[in-house]
Protein backbone atom coordinates (compact mmCIF):
# COMPACT_ATOMS: atom_id res chain seq x y z
CA UNK A 1 0.00 0.00 0.00
CA UNK A 2 2.93 2.28 0.36
CA UNK A 3 4.45 1.72 -2.55
CA UNK A 4 8.17 3.30 -2.38
CA UNK A 5 8.01 3.70 0.89
CA UNK A 6 6.46 0.04 2.06
CA UNK A 7 9.28 -1.59 4.39
CA UNK A 8 11.38 -4.23 1.92
CA UNK A 9 10.84 -2.14 -1.03
CA UNK A 10 14.23 -1.95 -2.15
CA UNK A 11 14.54 -6.08 -1.80
CA UNK A 12 11.53 -7.03 -4.00
CA UNK A 13 12.89 -3.70 -6.32
CA UNK A 14 16.39 -5.55 -6.89
CA UNK A 15 14.44 -9.01 -7.29
CA UNK A 16 12.53 -7.34 -9.84
CA UNK A 17 15.33 -5.75 -11.46
CA UNK A 18 17.31 -9.33 -11.52
CA UNK A 19 14.16 -10.91 -13.70
CA UNK A 20 13.11 -10.49 -17.24
CA UNK A 21 10.32 -8.50 -18.39
CA UNK A 22 9.60 -11.64 -20.28
CA UNK A 23 9.28 -13.93 -17.62
CA UNK A 24 7.76 -11.46 -15.51
CA UNK A 25 5.06 -10.84 -18.23
CA UNK A 26 4.84 -15.29 -18.74
CA UNK A 27 3.94 -15.48 -14.92
CA UNK A 28 1.50 -12.71 -15.20
CA UNK A 29 -0.18 -14.41 -18.24
CA UNK A 30 -0.35 -17.73 -16.67
CA UNK A 31 -1.76 -16.63 -13.28
CA UNK A 32 -4.19 -14.33 -15.43
CA UNK A 33 -5.36 -17.74 -17.44
CA UNK A 34 -5.34 -20.79 -15.70
CA UNK A 35 -8.11 -21.42 -12.61
CA UNK A 36 -8.13 -24.64 -10.43
CA UNK A 37 -11.73 -23.42 -8.76
CA UNK A 38 -12.92 -27.25 -10.00
CA UNK A 39 -10.44 -29.08 -8.14
CA UNK A 40 -10.98 -26.81 -4.95
CA UNK A 41 -13.43 -28.66 -3.26
CA UNK A 42 -10.93 -31.54 -3.84
CA UNK A 43 -8.54 -30.33 -1.08
CA UNK A 44 -8.69 -32.12 1.94
CA UNK A 45 -6.29 -30.26 4.28
CA UNK A 46 -7.03 -28.21 7.19
CA UNK A 47 -6.52 -24.70 4.98
CA UNK A 48 -5.96 -21.02 6.12
CA UNK A 49 -7.10 -18.27 3.65
CA UNK A 50 -5.01 -14.83 4.56
CA UNK A 51 -6.65 -11.68 2.85
CA UNK A 52 -5.52 -7.92 2.93
CA UNK A 53 -9.28 -5.73 2.89
CA UNK A 54 -6.92 -3.64 0.70
CA UNK A 55 -5.19 -6.35 -1.77
CA UNK A 56 -5.30 -5.00 -5.24
CA UNK A 57 -4.00 -7.71 -6.88
CA UNK A 58 -6.81 -10.35 -6.06
CA UNK A 59 -10.39 -9.33 -5.41
CA UNK A 60 -12.48 -9.94 -2.52
CA UNK A 61 -14.94 -12.59 -4.83
CA UNK A 62 -11.23 -14.65 -4.90
CA UNK A 63 -10.97 -15.24 -1.34
CA UNK A 64 -14.38 -15.47 -0.15
CA UNK A 65 -14.60 -18.34 -2.95
CA UNK A 66 -11.35 -20.15 -1.70
CA UNK A 67 -13.58 -19.98 1.68
CA UNK A 68 -16.42 -21.12 0.32
CA UNK A 69 -14.71 -23.79 -1.69
CA UNK A 70 -12.54 -25.37 -0.49
CA UNK A 71 -13.55 -27.85 2.68
CA UNK A 72 -12.34 -27.34 6.57
CA UNK A 73 -11.04 -23.79 5.59
CA UNK A 74 -10.31 -21.02 7.74
CA UNK A 75 -10.69 -17.20 6.58
CA UNK A 76 -8.88 -14.22 8.17
CA UNK A 77 -9.27 -10.95 6.80
CA UNK A 78 -6.54 -8.54 7.84
CA UNK A 79 -7.64 -4.65 7.76
CA UNK A 80 -4.94 -2.20 6.79
CA UNK A 81 -3.44 -4.68 4.24
CA UNK A 82 -2.92 -5.35 0.89
CA UNK A 83 -1.92 -8.23 -1.02
CA UNK A 84 1.44 -8.92 1.33
CA UNK A 85 -0.01 -9.91 4.74
CA UNK A 86 3.52 -11.83 5.92
CA UNK A 87 5.17 -8.44 5.11
CA UNK A 88 2.62 -6.02 5.87
CA UNK A 89 1.63 -7.16 9.51
CA UNK A 90 4.01 -9.08 10.60
CA UNK A 91 3.51 -9.57 13.79
CA UNK A 92 -0.38 -10.23 13.23
CA UNK A 93 0.40 -12.61 10.32
CA UNK A 94 2.33 -14.82 12.63
CA UNK A 95 -0.09 -14.82 15.48
CA UNK A 96 -2.64 -15.96 12.82
CA UNK A 97 -0.59 -18.60 11.23
CA UNK A 98 0.78 -19.46 14.91
CA UNK A 99 -3.34 -19.96 16.34
CA UNK A 100 -4.21 -22.05 13.50
CA UNK A 101 -1.37 -24.81 13.37
CA UNK A 102 -2.02 -25.38 16.99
Amino acid sequence: MDREDAQGFEHCAAVAAQSKLAAINAGLDAMYSWSGEQNLSQIRQETLVLWGDRDRTYPWRQAHMLWQEIPKTSLAVVPGCAHAVHAEKTELFQLLVSDFLE
